[in-house]
């Protein structure tokens, strides 16, 4: 998974499958994103433990029309989805990874 070239690219999370930890951790993220309040999160784990397909899932998630993707529609409609987003709101999402260049760099090149 390449965040920056996978978010455009159709298809790209059709295999993502959702796992009871993975929704608990949208739900907290897409919570705390409408709240007005400070917030800060991490995501830490191992060498391959779908760390970026599920920063792939969330963007797409928040972004403006996350509902063109299959993926994301059946999460919404699964039994540990159901009532996860919000579908009269969404995000511009600014995609930049880790690399090493100042935080200023990334974001106009993100």
């Amino acid at each position: 998974v390449h965040l920056e070239r996978d978010f455009y690219a159709p298809g790209a999370t059709d295999g993502y499958v959702p796992t009871p930890a993975a929704v608990s951790a949208l739900r907290r993220i897409v919570s705390g994103v409408q709240t007005p309040a400070a917030r800060a999160f991490t995501l830490t784990g191992a060498y391959g433990s779908g760390k970026s397909a599920f920063a792939l899932v969330l963007a797409k998630a928040l972004s403006a029309a996350p509902w063109g993707d299959p993926a994301l529609r059946r999460l919404a409609e699964s039994e540990h989805g159901s009532a996860l987003f919000d579908a009269d709101t969404g995000l511009f999402p600014v995609l930049i990874v880790g690399g090493r260049e100042p935080v200023g760099s990334a974001l106009i090149n993100g």
